[in-house]
């Protein structure tokens, strides 16, 4: 029963991106930067999101819980994901949306955070942006 359901959720759910994220993920391919992404969900459930969400083939990574038996903000999260990723800590960058668990998880690990805030003023003394294509300002102040 529990596969059914499982299944019908996966059939009827709806997933939307916001507008800029499929033409910052092409951005970020042409650039040559190796993409990955965490979830807070099963390895499983991301390889049944992201083609409903369009975003099929963007990424060469991804991490679930069920990868490290870890959660965000556990530091072995990112460190498994950028190890997979062949890169390294202080050079791998990750944009999330939840202060602690992602920004400081992140940090914490040795990555550089950078917070999408999406809605109301910024946090500060923290790197973040209002839209996934702010990423591109981020990268020219990191290596201007």
């Amino acid at each position: 029963m529990a596969e059914e359901i499982d299944f019908e959720w996966f059939q009827f759910a709806k997933f939307q991106v916001y507008p800029e994220v499929k033409e910052t993920l092409q951005r970020l391919r042409k650039l040559g930067l190796r993409l990955g992404v965490i979830t807070q969900g099963y390895e499983e459930d991301l390889e049944k999101v992201l083609p409903k969400a369009g975003l099929e083939g963007f990424f060469e990574v991804c991490v679930g819980v069920n990868t490290t038996g870890k959660r965000k903000p556990h530091t072995e999260v990112f460190e498994h994901a950028v190890k997979q990723l062949g890169a390294k800590l202080g050079e791998a960058i990750f944009v999330g949306d939840d202060l602690e668990a992602e920004y400081s998880g992140a940090e914490r690990a040795g990555m550089i955070p950078i917070l999408i805030r999406r809605e109301g003023s910024p946090v500060s003394n923290v790197r973040s942006i209002q839209s996934l294509d702010g990423i591109f300002q981020v990268l020219e102040e990191l290596n201007p």
